[in-house]
Protein backbone atom coordinates (compact mmCIF):
# COMPACT_ATOMS: atom_id res chain seq x y z
CA UNK A 1 0.00 0.00 0.00
CA UNK A 2 1.60 3.44 -1.00
CA UNK A 3 2.13 5.74 2.17
CA UNK A 4 1.76 9.43 1.73
CA UNK A 5 3.17 12.14 3.79
CA UNK A 6 2.36 15.16 5.45
CA UNK A 7 4.91 17.05 6.83
CA UNK A 8 6.68 20.12 8.43
CA UNK A 9 9.72 21.52 7.53
CA UNK A 10 12.61 22.75 9.74
CA UNK A 11 14.93 25.29 8.44
CA UNK A 12 18.24 25.79 10.02
CA UNK A 13 20.52 28.04 7.68
CA UNK A 14 21.26 25.82 4.61
CA UNK A 15 20.40 22.56 6.55
CA UNK A 16 17.21 21.48 5.88
CA UNK A 17 15.62 18.77 8.17
CA UNK A 18 12.40 17.54 7.29
CA UNK A 19 9.16 15.77 9.10
CA UNK A 20 6.80 13.95 6.87
CA UNK A 21 3.40 12.89 8.56
CA UNK A 22 2.49 9.47 6.96
CA UNK A 23 -1.43 9.61 5.99
CA UNK A 24 -2.68 5.85 5.77
CA UNK A 25 -6.08 4.33 4.13
CA UNK A 26 -7.27 3.90 7.61
CA UNK A 27 -7.05 8.13 8.73
CA UNK A 28 -11.07 7.27 10.09
CA UNK A 29 -9.72 5.39 13.04
CA UNK A 30 -9.86 7.16 16.22
CA UNK A 31 -6.67 9.33 17.73
CA UNK A 32 -7.15 6.84 20.89
CA UNK A 33 -6.02 3.81 19.06
CA UNK A 34 -3.22 5.26 17.11
CA UNK A 35 0.64 4.97 18.08
CA UNK A 36 3.04 7.15 15.58
CA UNK A 37 6.26 6.29 14.87
CA UNK A 38 8.74 9.14 14.81
CA UNK A 39 12.17 9.05 13.06
CA UNK A 40 14.11 11.37 15.44
CA UNK A 41 17.65 11.67 16.75
CA UNK A 42 16.96 9.87 19.94
CA UNK A 43 14.56 9.29 22.48
CA UNK A 44 16.05 11.93 24.72
CA UNK A 45 16.04 14.63 21.92
CA UNK A 46 12.17 14.06 21.48
CA UNK A 47 11.55 14.30 24.84
CA UNK A 48 13.10 17.60 25.45
CA UNK A 49 11.59 19.58 22.14
CA UNK A 50 8.25 18.21 21.65
CA UNK A 51 7.03 15.19 24.17
CA UNK A 52 5.80 17.85 26.97
CA UNK A 53 3.47 20.06 24.38
CA UNK A 54 2.37 16.43 22.48
CA UNK A 55 1.45 15.12 25.71
CA UNK A 56 -0.77 17.30 26.53
CA UNK A 57 -2.46 18.08 23.23
CA UNK A 58 -2.81 14.15 22.54
CA UNK A 59 -2.64 12.62 25.83
CA UNK A 60 -4.33 9.50 23.81
CA UNK A 61 -1.12 9.28 21.49
CA UNK A 62 1.68 7.38 21.56
CA UNK A 63 4.45 8.26 19.87
CA UNK A 64 7.42 5.65 19.87
CA UNK A 65 10.65 7.17 18.49
CA UNK A 66 13.12 5.28 16.12
CA UNK A 67 16.53 6.90 16.65
CA UNK A 68 18.49 7.79 12.92
CA UNK A 69 21.95 7.50 14.53
CA UNK A 70 23.21 4.84 12.23
CA UNK A 71 22.29 7.19 9.46
CA UNK A 72 24.88 9.39 10.57
CA UNK A 73 27.77 7.07 10.25
CA UNK A 74 30.44 7.12 7.53
CA UNK A 75 28.89 6.25 4.01
CA UNK A 76 24.99 5.96 5.18
CA UNK A 77 24.07 9.65 4.57
CA UNK A 78 22.67 9.44 1.24
CA UNK A 79 19.50 9.27 -1.29
CA UNK A 80 20.43 4.96 -0.49
CA UNK A 81 20.98 4.76 2.87
CA UNK A 82 17.51 7.17 3.65
CA UNK A 83 15.53 5.02 1.66
CA UNK A 84 16.48 1.95 2.95
CA UNK A 85 16.15 3.12 6.30
CA UNK A 86 12.75 4.35 6.59
CA UNK A 87 11.81 1.05 4.18
CA UNK A 88 13.29 -0.83 7.02
CA UNK A 89 11.51 0.86 10.21
CA UNK A 90 8.67 2.16 8.48
CA UNK A 91 8.69 5.38 10.54
CA UNK A 92 5.44 7.72 10.34
CA UNK A 93 7.47 10.44 10.98
CA UNK A 94 10.46 10.94 8.63
CA UNK A 95 13.10 13.36 9.40
CA UNK A 96 15.20 13.80 5.93
CA UNK A 97 18.57 14.60 6.85
CA UNK A 98 20.81 17.38 4.57
CA UNK A 99 21.22 14.99 1.80
CA UNK A 100 21.33 17.52 -1.10
CA UNK A 101 18.31 17.25 -3.15
CA UNK A 102 16.44 14.72 -1.04
CA UNK A 103 13.56 16.90 -0.17
CA UNK A 104 12.64 17.60 -4.28
CA UNK A 105 13.42 14.22 -5.17
CA UNK A 106 10.58 13.23 -2.52
CA UNK A 107 8.50 15.92 -4.03
CA UNK A 108 8.64 14.55 -7.63
CA UNK A 109 8.25 11.18 -6.68
CA UNK A 110 4.78 12.08 -5.07
CA UNK A 111 6.01 10.53 -1.98
CA UNK A 112 4.79 13.76 -0.44
CA UNK A 113 0.76 15.01 0.82
CA UNK A 114 0.34 18.66 0.13
CA UNK A 115 -0.46 20.90 3.52
CA UNK A 116 -2.46 23.25 1.72
CA UNK A 117 -5.96 21.59 1.89
CA UNK A 118 -5.74 20.74 5.11
CA UNK A 119 -4.34 24.50 6.33
CA UNK A 120 -7.71 25.70 4.33
CA UNK A 121 -9.64 23.71 6.14
CA UNK A 122 -8.96 24.83 10.25
CA UNK A 123 -8.30 28.54 8.57
CA UNK A 124 -4.80 28.94 9.61
CA UNK A 125 -3.29 31.70 8.50
CA UNK A 126 0.33 30.17 7.86
CA UNK A 127 1.98 33.53 5.63
CA UNK A 128 1.03 35.86 8.76
CA UNK A 129 4.19 34.24 10.03
CA UNK A 130 7.17 34.12 7.60
CA UNK A 131 5.72 35.18 4.13
CA UNK A 132 8.99 34.65 2.46
CA UNK A 133 9.76 31.16 3.72
CA UNK A 134 6.35 30.23 2.71
CA UNK A 135 7.12 31.04 -0.63
CA UNK A 136 10.11 29.62 -0.99
CA UNK A 137 8.73 26.33 0.04
CA UNK A 138 5.79 26.54 -2.30
CA UNK A 139 8.52 27.37 -5.21
CA UNK A 140 10.05 24.35 -4.24
CA UNK A 141 6.82 22.41 -4.94
CA UNK A 142 5.15 24.11 -7.80
CA UNK A 143 2.90 25.77 -5.98
CA UNK A 144 1.95 23.55 -3.27
CA UNK A 145 3.34 23.79 0.28
CA UNK A 146 5.24 20.29 1.34
CA UNK A 147 6.57 21.57 4.28
CA UNK A 148 5.87 23.73 7.07
CA UNK A 149 8.75 25.51 9.16
CA UNK A 150 8.77 25.22 12.83
CA UNK A 151 12.38 27.00 12.57
CA UNK A 152 14.37 29.27 10.45
CA UNK A 153 17.50 31.59 10.40
CA UNK A 154 17.91 34.77 7.75
CA UNK A 155 20.30 37.00 6.90
CA UNK A 156 19.82 40.95 5.97
CA UNK A 157 21.78 42.55 3.19
CA UNK A 158 23.40 45.85 5.54
CA UNK A 159 25.22 48.76 3.75
CA UNK A 160 27.09 52.26 4.64
CA UNK A 161 24.74 54.84 3.75
CA UNK A 162 27.53 56.96 4.40
CA UNK A 163 29.80 55.26 1.51
CA UNK A 164 27.32 54.84 -1.02
CA UNK A 165 26.90 58.82 -0.74
CA UNK A 166 30.58 59.19 -0.43
CA UNK A 167 31.08 57.16 -3.65
CA UNK A 168 27.55 58.45 -5.51
CA UNK A 169 26.76 55.17 -5.42
CA UNK A 170 22.56 54.24 -5.37
CA UNK A 171 21.61 52.18 -2.57
CA UNK A 172 20.86 48.51 -2.47
CA UNK A 173 17.11 47.92 -3.37
CA UNK A 174 14.88 44.99 -2.22
CA UNK A 175 14.81 41.77 -4.30
CA UNK A 176 18.60 42.09 -5.53
CA UNK A 177 20.11 38.86 -7.15
CA UNK A 178 23.65 37.54 -6.02
CA UNK A 179 25.01 39.16 -9.60
CA UNK A 180 23.53 42.67 -8.78
CA UNK A 181 25.05 42.42 -5.22
CA UNK A 182 28.60 42.11 -6.81
CA UNK A 183 28.13 44.63 -9.59
CA UNK A 184 27.71 46.92 -6.98
CA UNK A 185 30.22 45.97 -4.96
CA UNK A 186 32.51 46.83 -8.19
CA UNK A 187 31.27 49.93 -8.51
CA UNK A 188 33.45 50.75 -5.22
CA UNK A 189 36.63 49.69 -7.41
CA UNK A 190 36.51 52.38 -10.04
CA UNK A 191 37.68 55.20 -8.16
CA UNK A 192 40.39 55.36 -6.61
CA UNK A 193 40.76 56.72 -2.63
CA UNK A 194 43.71 56.99 -0.15
CA UNK A 195 41.79 54.51 1.89
CA UNK A 196 40.42 51.58 0.22
CA UNK A 197 37.24 50.76 0.63
CA UNK A 198 35.86 47.23 -0.29
CA UNK A 199 32.31 46.84 -2.19
CA UNK A 200 31.88 43.26 0.05
CA UNK A 201 32.87 42.17 2.89
CA UNK A 202 31.64 39.13 5.25
CA UNK A 203 33.47 38.44 8.78
CA UNK A 204 35.25 34.92 8.76
CA UNK A 205 34.50 33.71 5.00
CA UNK A 206 37.13 33.11 3.10
CA UNK A 207 37.30 32.55 -0.94
CA UNK A 208 36.52 28.99 -0.51
CA UNK A 209 33.68 29.15 1.38
CA UNK A 210 32.12 32.35 -0.13
CA UNK A 211 32.22 30.65 -3.38
CA UNK A 212 30.23 27.72 -1.88
CA UNK A 213 27.68 30.40 0.10
CA UNK A 214 27.26 32.01 -2.97
CA UNK A 215 26.42 29.10 -5.12
CA UNK A 216 23.86 27.60 -2.78
CA UNK A 217 22.32 31.62 -2.45
CA UNK A 218 22.06 30.68 -6.29
CA UNK A 219 20.18 26.95 -5.57
CA UNK A 220 23.55 25.33 -7.09
CA UNK A 221 24.50 22.02 -5.58
CA UNK A 222 27.81 20.76 -5.87
CA UNK A 223 26.91 16.96 -5.98
CA UNK A 224 23.79 15.47 -7.64
CA UNK A 225 23.24 12.88 -4.51
CA UNK A 226 20.59 11.09 -6.87
CA UNK A 227 23.44 10.37 -9.87
CA UNK A 228 26.16 10.48 -7.14
CA UNK A 229 28.02 13.08 -9.84
CA UNK A 230 29.70 16.06 -9.23
CA UNK A 231 27.93 19.07 -10.02
CA UNK A 232 30.78 21.72 -9.59
CA UNK A 233 32.26 21.71 -12.84
CA UNK A 234 28.43 22.91 -15.15
CA UNK A 235 28.66 26.02 -16.56
CA UNK A 236 26.20 27.91 -13.62
CA UNK A 237 29.20 26.92 -11.42
CA UNK A 238 31.59 27.79 -13.71
CA UNK A 239 29.56 31.47 -13.60
CA UNK A 240 29.71 31.64 -10.43
CA UNK A 241 33.47 31.07 -10.29
CA UNK A 242 34.05 33.62 -12.63
CA UNK A 243 32.16 36.17 -10.59
CA UNK A 244 33.77 35.61 -7.49
CA UNK A 245 37.26 35.03 -8.58
CA UNK A 246 36.71 38.16 -10.32
CA UNK A 247 35.63 39.84 -7.45
CA UNK A 248 37.95 39.09 -5.23
CA UNK A 249 40.72 40.13 -7.20
CA UNK A 250 39.37 43.83 -8.71
CA UNK A 251 38.94 44.30 -4.44
CA UNK A 252 35.22 44.19 -4.93
CA UNK A 253 35.07 41.60 -2.36
CA UNK A 254 37.88 41.93 0.78
CA UNK A 255 39.40 38.08 1.99
CA UNK A 256 38.31 37.62 5.43
CA UNK A 257 41.11 35.27 5.91
CA UNK A 258 44.00 37.74 5.82
CA UNK A 259 42.46 39.69 8.98
CA UNK A 260 42.05 36.41 10.90
CA UNK A 261 45.51 35.88 10.05
CA UNK A 262 46.44 38.82 11.29
CA UNK A 263 44.29 38.56 14.55
CA UNK A 264 45.89 35.37 15.25
CA UNK A 265 50.05 36.72 15.11
CA UNK A 266 48.93 39.45 17.48
CA UNK A 267 49.85 39.70 20.86
CA UNK A 268 47.11 39.29 23.16
CA UNK A 269 45.55 42.92 24.48
CA UNK A 270 44.55 42.57 27.90
CA UNK A 271 42.95 46.11 27.90
CA UNK A 272 39.02 45.50 27.69
CA UNK A 273 38.70 48.56 25.41
CA UNK A 274 41.43 47.83 23.43
CA UNK A 275 39.86 44.69 22.56
CA UNK A 276 36.28 45.93 21.76
CA UNK A 277 38.47 48.27 19.24
CA UNK A 278 40.53 45.66 17.88
CA UNK A 279 36.86 43.34 17.30
CA UNK A 280 35.80 46.07 15.33
CA UNK A 281 39.15 46.50 13.57
CA UNK A 282 38.32 43.08 12.38
CA UNK A 283 35.21 43.67 10.93
CA UNK A 284 35.74 45.97 7.39
CA UNK A 285 32.08 46.68 8.29
CA UNK A 286 31.98 47.63 11.03
CA UNK A 287 34.86 49.96 10.86
CA UNK A 288 33.67 51.74 8.08
CA UNK A 289 36.28 50.31 5.32
CA UNK A 290 33.42 48.30 3.39
CA UNK A 291 30.04 49.16 1.68
CA UNK A 292 28.37 46.10 1.91
CA UNK A 293 27.99 42.61 4.01
CA UNK A 294 25.66 39.77 5.07
CA UNK A 295 24.44 39.11 8.72
CA UNK A 296 21.87 37.84 10.70
CA UNK A 297 18.78 40.43 11.79
CA UNK A 298 20.70 40.74 15.33
CA UNK A 299 23.56 41.83 14.02
CA UNK A 300 21.77 45.55 14.23
CA UNK A 301 21.52 45.03 17.64
CA UNK A 302 24.95 44.57 18.17
CA UNK A 303 26.30 47.86 17.68
CA UNK A 304 27.71 46.54 14.16
CA UNK A 305 31.12 45.48 16.64
CA UNK A 306 30.82 42.09 16.54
Amino acid sequence: MKREYLNVLTLTSMATILFLFACDKDANVPVSQKTIKLMFRDEESYRREYANVLDYKFPDLHIEVVSYAELMQPGKLNPEGFYDFIHTNKPDIVTILPVPGLFEQLIEQGSLLALDNFIAKDKFDIDQFAPLVTTLLRAKGQGSLYGLPTSFSSQALYYNKRLFDEFKIAYPHNGMSFEEVLQLAYRFTERQTEQPVAGFYKKGMTPGAFLLYAGDLLGLQWIDSAARNITIGTPAWAKVFANVTGAYKSGAIFDANVLQSGAANAQTVKDFELMIEQSRKNNLFAAGKAAMTLEPSGFINDGLSS
